[in-house]
């Protein structure tokens, strides 16, 4: 699948992002409310344990305010957690892994040169690189934190989410025109492959290590009991200790998780036996970037399923022995049995 299916404009991403901020406490806070009202009025509380998993796809990129913009990505994740269920309210954790894939459209960049031909005549060359992608990758490890309540077809659930970067990588391609300007000659020299001067040639930057800081994100889903709408139960089904969610989610990163490391200029050179070699490097890891704020956005789709897990059963033969050795040491005392 390609992750260029997963384009989204940048200002609904910021959309997105304000919104997150500023109704996730919100979303708690009616969950609190209205889990009580939806599990009804008990004489006995529904209460079971969960264990299950869920898998999640969708689209991912790191929120840059500068002259990078987020372009295509794509973040699956795997998870393994315990769900409590009482009277409707929900209280879900665990571990999860994600694979992130993420590109980023840079801006024009130039640079200018005083430089000395073969034949000793002195020259300026212009270097400009445009049409620049970035490809980043990254490993993370996560534990989830949500509360969240169920009324019969629908969910709801919010929380809190604390991931640790345990790899990436980060790499760009882009193309460079070079063009000469001699003080004698009256006009740019171009198109002179031989002279090092040419249009649309192609600049591949090695791959770049890169780390991000530890980022603690706002999230939300909401979604369908898959289970109740497809095995709908009734007095004559059979009920079943499983259950099964589709929703959808979003993730924002309050934390920074900018590095601010190094590797040098977004375009550089290097001095040559063949003359000029210019090199490039990610917006992530140049020197444009040391003091930009850089926050996570993944929004998608997730599938999860729960098992209940088995409740211990009352022993009643237990239960009446006791009660019949306890009877008997009060008789035996000349006191009165319950």
């Amino acid at each position: 699948m390609s992750p260029h299916l997963f384009l989204v404009p940048l200002r609904v991403i910021q959309v997105l992002c304000r919104m997150m901020r500023r109704y996730t406490i919100i979303i708690v806070l009616l969950i609190s409310l209205f889990s009580p009202a939806w599990a009804g009025t008990k004489l006995s509380p529904d209460k079971y344990h969960f264990l299950g998993g869920w898998g999640s796809v969708g689209y991912s990129t790191l929120l840059q305010q500068s002259y990078a913009k987020p372009a295509a990505g794509i973040q699956p994740a795997l998870g393994l957690g315990y769900r409590l269920y009482y009277n409707g309210f929900t209280l879900t954790t665990g571990v999860e892994a994600q694979y992130g894939y993420m590109t980023n459209r840079i801006g024009r960049s130039d640079l200018t040169l005083s430089m000395i031909d073969t034949e000793g005549e002195p020259f300026t060359m212009h270097a400009v690189v445009q049409d620049t992608k970035d490809f980043m990758r990254t490993i993370n490890f996560s534990v989830p934190l949500a509360i969240g309540a169920e009324h019969k077809y629908f969910y709801i659930q919010a929380g809190a989410k604390f991931a640790l970067n345990l790899y990436g990588t980060a790499s760009t391609a882009s193309s460079a025109s070079t063009k000469a300007d001699y003080e004698r000659y009256i006009g740019l020299f171009e198109n002179m492959p031989n002279h090092q001067l040419e249009n649309g040639q192609q600049l591949v930057s090695e791959k770049y290590s890169m780390s991000l800081l530890p980022s603690l994100l706002l999230t939300c889903e909401l979604g369908a009991r898959v289970d109740q709408i497809v095995f709908e139960r009734g007095a004559d089904v059979a009920k079943h200790n499983y259950r099964m969610y589709l929703g959808l989610f979003a993730e924002y990163g309050l934390l920074n998780v900018h590095k601010n490391v190094s590797y040098g200029e977004a375009l550089a050179y290097r001095q040559t036996e063949q003359g000029v070699k210019f090199f490039v490097v990610p917006a992530m890891l140049n020197d444009d970037l040391r003091s930009v704020q850089v926050n996570p956005l993944t929004v998608g789709v997730r599938f999860s399923v729960f098992f209940r897990l088995p409740e211990p059963k009352t022993c009643v033969i237990c239960n009446e022995m006791a009660r019949k050795q306890h009877n008997q040491h009060y008789n035996s005392r000349g006191r009165v049995a319950w």
